[in-house]
């Protein structure tokens, strides 16, 4: 994702945790928008990062995926209203910039996990 034009920095964390005797996997994704760039469509942009945190492994995330997006123009973006637009339900929306996803979303949009790594739409990202 770090390589797509107008991404600053992208980072995935891939963790375990226990919840009493049970062991948790969670998929976090947090990309920073390089200053003045602009998702073109950020429905599209949602539907891009999701499916690069769908192909993570080496452990099937066990609930949700968590995605989140930085940058000046990143946090005017209604991420919320974006993700709904994809066909994903948004759970747990923190700060308006970050939201997770259900894997059971996930497995309608992406297929079995993990997923193809998707390439990233032409243009995804741009000058406003």
């Amino acid at each position: 994702m770090s390589t797509v034009d107008g991404v600053d920095s992208a980072v995935v964390d891939a963790s375990q945790s226990y919840e009493g005797l049970d062991r948790r996997s969670r998929v976090a994704v947090e990309m920073t928008l390089t200053d003045g760039r602009v998702a073109q469509d950020a429905s599209d942009l949602v539907t891009f990062v999701l499916g690069v945190a769908w192909s993570v492994g080496p452990r099937q995330p066990s609930d949700v995926v968590s995605v989140g997006f930085r940058g000046s123009p990143a946090e005017t973006v209604d991420w919320k209203d974006a993700a709904t637009t994809a066909g994903f339900t948004p759970l747990d929306m923190l700060d308006g910039s970050r939201f997770s996803a259900s894997t059971d979303d996930l497995t309608t949009a992406f297929g079995p996990w993990p997923g193809d790594v998707p390439d990233a739409p032409p243009g995804i990202i741009t000058q406003p």
